[in-house]
């Protein structure tokens, strides 16, 4: 077996993560659950898949009521990535035009202006 070397990676600036990382979390949680995005059985895994975290690096300076709404886009577009890679719906081209039809509409109904 071949050895990999990976180089270090210098970055230039300091680390950041916002400092509502733990609040944007919890409320992801909630939300998934409340719209029925995970199930109560799978929470601990959608919680340790720390999607807050990723908007919480992405976003150091966001307010917390920003953070949160990246936050729960995260999840969201990971699991309409996995309907379409492992779902039938993305072997099918009509199919899967008419599910991204829906996106906008679905969108502005969870923001309470459809």
């Amino acid at each position: 077996m071949r050895n990999i070397i990976i180089p270090t990676l210098d970055c230039p600036f300091p680390p950041a993560i916002n400092p509502y990382v733990k609040v944007a979390q919890q409320h992801n949680l909630e939300w998934a659950q409340r719209l029925r995005l995970v199930a109560p059985a799978d929470s601990q895994h959608f919680y340790a898949s720390n999607f807050a975290g990723l908007a919480a690096r992405t976003y150091p300076n966001a307010p917390c009521e920003e953070l949160m709404i990246v936050a729960d886009w995260c999840p969201w577009l990971f699991l309409q990535d996995d309907d379409c890679d492992e779902a039938s719906v993305g072997a099918e081209p009509a199919q899967l035009a008419a599910q991204a039809r829906q996106v906008p509409p679905n969108l502005a109904r969870g923001c309470g202006h459809g």
